[in-house]
Order: C-alpha cells, then sequence, then structure tokens
C-alpha cells in the first residue's frame, strides 16, 4: 500500500515538471516512426544551412508582407521569404499576418468577415511602429493577393515559408477552407517545389496535404500553444479527428501536458506527413516548454530533421533585449538550425560569415563610413 501510494506521488511529480514530465502514451506514435524528410528536388535543399529567412518581406524598409518587400530581399541575398495568409469573406487569399487589420490601418476589420475589394480601399501607411520605434516608409501600399506575391517572387531563388492562417484552430471548416485554397493556388502556380506550407493548426496542413501530396508541409510553433489554456482544451477535444491521432489523444494528459506529449512525440508532424518544424526561439530547451530540445527531435523527429526558429533580431524587441537574446542565436547556431527567420537579413547574414548585399544597413557600416573618411586624409600626408 506504500510503494502504491509513492508510485501514484512520484507519478503525479513527474506530470508537474514543465516541458518534460509526461510520459508519451505507446498511442502517440512509436519512437521508431520518422517523420518525412524534404524531397531533394526542393529548392530548400539548394541553400546553404542555415537558411536566413526574410520575416515577412524586409519590415525596416518596407511595409511587412508587401511585394515590394519580398522582390527586396533578392538584392539582400536572403535565402527566402516567411509570410502569412488569410481567406477573406469573398473567398479571396491574401497576405497579412493580423487576424484584424487595426493594427496596420487603424481600421477595425476582421479578415474573414471582410471582402477583398473593402481591403484594397486600406492603405498600409508610411509610418509603422514597432515596441517603441517608429519605421518611415517612402509610400502607402495595399494588402496583396497571395496570388500576387507568388507572381512577383516565383522566378526568383527564394524558399517560401507560406504559413496558413488564422495561428490557431477557430472552425474546422475555415482550416478546410483555407487550407484547400492555398494547395489548390501553390499548385496551380507551379511552385510546390520552392513551398515549405506551415500553420499552427494542422487541420490547416492536413487539408492542403489532401489535395496536393506533393506539397512539402510542417508545423510551427508558438509559447501559447502551451501557455492558454483554452487553446489546449479546444486542441485536445478536437485533435483527435487528426490521422492516427484518436487513442493518442484519448490517453495523453490533459493542461499543457498534453502539449508536452504532442511536441516530445512529435505527433503532429508524424500524423500530418510533416517534414519540418519552425517556432519560437524562446521555446528551445526552455523548461518551461521544451527541454532538451535538440535532443527530442533526434530522437523522436528525425536525426536531420529541418527545423528553424523566428523571430531573430524582433523590430519589436529594444536593441538591449536583442543583445541580450543573442545568446539564443548562438544556442541555435551550434545546434545546426536549418533555418533563421529575421527581421534584419544584413545583420545575420554578417554574423553567419556571410556577406550582406550592399546598399542596405549592417551593424559595421559605421565602422566602415570612418575608414572611408580617414583613408584619403592619409592620403594627403603622403
Amino acid at each position: 500500500m506504500v510503494l502504491l501510494i509513492l508510485a501514484s506521488s512520484m507519478f503525479v511529480f513527474s506530470l508537474s515538471i514543465p516541458g518534460q514530465s509526461a510520459s508519451i502514451p505507446q498511442s502517440c506514435f512509436s519512437q521508431s516512426v520518422k517523420v518525412s524528410s524534404i524531397p531533394e528536388t526542393h529548392l530548400y535543399h539548394k541553400k546553404t544551412k542555415p537558411l536566413v529567412i526574410g520575416h515577412h518581406g524586409n519590415p525596416s524598409k518596407f511595409q511587412e508582407n508587401t511585394v515590394d518587400g519580398f522582390k527586396s530581399l533578392v538584392e539582400l541575398k536572403a535565402d527566402g521569404m516567411e509570410f502569412d495568409t488569410f481567406l477573406t469573406k469573398d473567398k479571396k487569399l491574401v497576405v497579412i499576418h493580423y487576424d484584424n487589420t487595426v493594427h496596420l490601418t487603424n481600421k477595425d476589420h476582421n479578415i474573414w468577415e471582410t471582402t477583398y475589394e473593402e481591403l484594397l480601399k486600406l492603405d498600409l501607411p508610411t509610418t509603422i511602429k514597432y515596441g517603441e520605434k517608429p519605421y518611415k516608409f517612402t509610400k502607402t501600399r495595399k494588402i496583396p493577393l497571395l496570388s500576387e506575391v507568388i507572381d512577383a517572387t516565383k522566378d526568383d531563388e527564394l524558399v517560401m515559408y507560406l504559413n496558413i492562417k488564422p495561428g490557431y484552430l477557430r472552425n474546422r471548416t475555415e482550416s478546410e477552407m483555407v487550407g484547400e485554397e492555398v494547395a489548390k493556388l501553390v499548385t496551380a502556380l507551379g511552385v510546390v517545389h520552392k513551398v515549405l506550407l506551415s500553420s499552427f493548426d494542422p487541420f490547416k496542413i492536413w487539408a492542403a496535404k489532401k489535395v496536393n501530396s506533393s506539397l512539402v508541409v510542417g508545423t510551427f510553433y508558438k509559447r501559447q500553444m502551451w501557455d492558454d489554456l483554452a487553446t489546449i482544451n479546444v486542441t485536445k477535444s478536437e485533435f483527435g479527428d487528426l490521422p492516427n491521432m484518436q487513442q493518442c489523444v484519448k490517453d495523453a494528459p490533459a493542461g499543457r501536458e498534453f502539449m508536452n506529449v504532442l511536441f516530445r512525440s512529435g505527433a503532429l508532424l508524424k500524423s500530418t506527413n510533416g517534414s519540418f518544424v519552425v517556432m519560437d526561439y524562446n521555446i528551445f530547451n526552455n523548461k518551461k516548454y521544451s527541454n532538451e530540445t535538440f535532443q527530442t527531435f533526434k530522437d523522436h523527429y528525425r536525426k536531420d530533421l529541418s527545423f528553424g526558429a523566428f523571430i531573430i533580431d524582433n523590430l519589436a524587441l529594444s536593441d538591449a533585449q536583442r543583445a541580450e537574446d543573442e545568446k539564443f542565436l548562438d544556442l541555435l547556431i551550434a545546434n545546426d538550425v536549418s533555418c533563421l527567420v529575421t527581421d534584419d537579413v544584413p545583420r545575420l547574414l554578417n554574423k553567419l560569415g556571410r556577406r550582406p548585399s550592399k546598399g542596405f544597413a549592417n551593424k559595421n557600416l559605421p565602422t566602415l563610413l570612418v575608414l572611408y573618411a580617414i583613408v584619403p586624409f592619409f592620403g594627403l600626408l603622403f
């Protein structure tokens, strides 16, 4: 009896340790089941790792998620672009990050309740504030269609990390519809070999994969998936309908431990036949979310898993916070991260020892200006 009580106490205690505690139920995919790899024919394999990916384009020079911003990544020598798409009320796929337009335009419109024609009446302003710093642009721009963005960049050698929104399960009908529409468009425009399709909601990915099994899909993870109990409750009530997930969801514990099981087992990626993971850099090796992340990937996903992190050099953070977070970037690079999604492409290229494109700011620029001023001066002395 004493041993039974002690064993029960140990079990409950183990479940209380964040990020690593719950045992993985046998129904949540065997450890021997590995996730799929990205096909060798994909543009991803032609790039040096880690890939440097422009987050929402080039948001310090052009309004985020605009055609001009994405096109500028070619001159910057970025490896690719990360962008988001929503389905409007009239079933148009548009490129925007937020559920609502108020943050960017000061006009209150939920994307799924708004037609594309109504969105066209809105201007992305010449000043957008991230954190405490305003960024100024030369002109207003419009929220583009997904087809416009792909058409403008499909001839460039840019890997496209395309994230299907909303970034949560709002309703299954919407998830299936937007996933299907994205898959049809990507296929029709002939960019399957360039697109890495992802979502925080696996139903969107599953729907896309059913339309075209050749699509390379993956999962995005953010901290809210562990921290928001309401989201976790929805997740546990719905995810049993994903392929081979019914018993896993039934056997897994509730609360944030449910997310721990999903993440540690790789169940979401395995269920949707996914090939890559991209997640908030704060999650890596963070006991609150994912202890021993890199080992988890090797043991339960695949040894050569393509994994990435966002948002490096986030414009919303202060310079001091960005400097403080450099240790996370160093950790990722030391563990062979596959891609880094960044707001500052030149700075990251410079850190990785790759020469940034000319004409854009980087942290070595002040030093170069001083040298250009000093050299001619000394020339006058001789």
